[in-house]
């Protein structure tokens, strides 16, 4: 019985690590596409302006 408890906890452990781990991932990608649009905007404003 105790062994039953202890491989739930260890399994609802891993399942909030991999939820946080999978929410931190999310957030990165948005900041990295959100650096990259601004970046390719940056770009083609350059571009249109002669600087490029």
């Amino acid at each position: 019985m105790l062994n039953f408890i202890r491989m739930r906890a260890e399994r609802a452990c891993d399942y909030a690590s991999n939820s946080v781990h999978i929410r931190a991932t999310n957030k990165q990608e948005g900041i990295n596409r959100t650096f990259e649009e601004k970046e390719s905007q940056d770009i083609s404003t350059r571009f249109r302006a002669g600087r490029a």
